[in-house]
């Protein structure tokens, strides 16, 4: 205690007591009470105390009354103060490095998982929101995108902004053009600033980091967030370890498309096969029925299409198919699916179309398909068309609605064909 500045008068006086940590100051008190109220005979604790000079040294102490008076107040202690110092740094190098290896462990076991997830699904509109969900586990973000990214082409596959928040999602395309033509992050503290622009409309800071496999960049995750300079050096390896698996993942769920788009698609019309029909049919339908929408489905028969191949051979006959498939392409919008049912028989769902609406677009389809000229002397390129709307009837499947559609095509054949029939 000398050592610290300190008299042994000082003892006495509330001046030692003012000297002791703040944050320590309680637990001495409670001790120091205990043992002078005569509940117990030693006294023992760690604590700071400020030198003389200023600092706070740790001191250990512990004392045992020797003599009390006949009302209980102690007369002698004899004790021994100790500088524990050197041993609270060893304790608390020891405690860092104990906590730096417990977050290395969460943060390599929160990849762990996270790239077990992102990996696991072949799906990419599935994977971009595991993605996302699985980054914020690893730090926190006010908003993120995912881009693909192939010969200076940026595609966005998805995005993620903070519920209620009041900031604009900035337009970063050169900065994550940059990220993946260099293969390295960037870190940016001001990312208003940087575009020119208020820092009220942008988020402050960002990051990119580019998503590497096979040697190329296949993408970049962008992230961003409201406080400036938020982004860090120490957030560069767990989006680096995380980037990775993600870039795995998403190689592995855009060759899983290319095939399943490959394995969809008619070869010889390059309309949808039966089979992303079955696939995609029942989620259209099922949607128009939740959200109260119409959905008119056609059923379509090229007229006399055997009797094209078996005079002017297959051919021909392709030709005619790829005729129908162009004029269906020229016809129907983005979001329809018109798909190659069998041989010369055709289905085309068109979401958020009413009777009225699918009928002008079914008369154009006619009308379109027969304006084309073919070397047939005695064959004439038509089609026959039914069709039914999901509001017109009580249908509770995707396959009521087609079979409606498909009684309203026998129903046009039987009228003489090159012709249109409702059911």
């Amino acid at each position: 205690m000398a050592a610290l500045g300190y008299k042994t008068e000082e003892f006495l006086k509330p001046t030692f007591a003012e000297a002791i940590h703040p944050t320590d100051r309680p637990a001495y008190d409670s001790l120091w009470s205990r043992m002078a109220d005569g509940h117990e005979d030693e006294f023992f604790a760690e604590y700071r105390v400020r030198s003389s000079k200023g600092g706070y040294r740790w001191v250990q102490t512990f004392c045992v009354v020797l003599e009390r008076d006949s009302d209980g107040r102690v007369v002698r202690l004899f004790g021994l103060d100790r500088d524990i110092g050197l041993r609270k740094q060893s304790e608390a190098l020891l405690h860092g490095r104990f906590l730096d290896l417990e977050r290395r462990y969460l943060m390599s076991e929160s990849l762990r998982i996270a790239g077990s997830v992102v990996t696991a699904s072949l799906d990419i509109d599935g994977t971009i929101p595991v993605i996302l969900e699985q980054a914020g586990t690893l730090f926190p973000f006010t908003g993120a995108r995912v881009w693909a990214y192939h010969d200076g082409v940026l595609e966005l596959l998805g995005q993620e902004e903070e519920t209620g928040s009041d900031l604009f999602s900035p337009t970063t395309n050169p900065l994550v053009i940059r990220v993946a033509m260099d293969k390295t992050p960037y870190i940016i503290d001001n990312l208003a600033a940087r575009l020119g622009a208020s820092t009220g409309t942008v988020p402050a800071a960002w990051i990119g980091i580019p998503l590497l496999f096979q040697g190329e960049a296949r993408g970049v995750m962008e992230f961003w967030h409201e406080e400036t300079g938020f982004f860090r050096s120490e957030h560069l390896w767990p989006a680096m370890a995380f980037a990775d698996n993600v870039a795995v993942g998403l190689f592995n769920a855009r060759q899983y498309r290319a095939t399943q788009e490959a394995s969809e698609t008619d070869a010889l019309t390059g309309l949808a096969t039966r089979r992303k029909l079955e696939r995609l049919g029942p989620k259209l339908f099922d949607r128009a029925l939740a959200e109260a929408e119409d959905l008119t489905v056609f059923m379509i028969d090229l007229d006399h299409f055997k009797a094209i191949n078996d005079r002017y051979g297959h051919t021909q006959g392709d030709a005619v198919l790829q005729h129908f498939a162009q004029t269906c392409q020229a016809v129907l919008r983005k979001g329809d699916l018109v798909c190659r049912f069998g041989g010369d028989e055709f289905v085309a769902l068109l979401p958020h179309t009413d009777q009225r609406e699918a009928r002008v677009v079914a008369d154009r389809i006619l009308e379109l398909f027969k304006g084309r000229e073919f070397p047939f002397d005695d064959c004439r390129v038509s089609l026959s068309l039914g069709m039914a709307s999901l509001q017109e009837g009580a249908y509770t499947t995707l396959t009521d609605l087609v079979e409606a559609a498909d009684a309203a095509l026998y129903r046009a054949k039987a009228q003489g064909r090159d012709g249109i029939a409702v059911y």
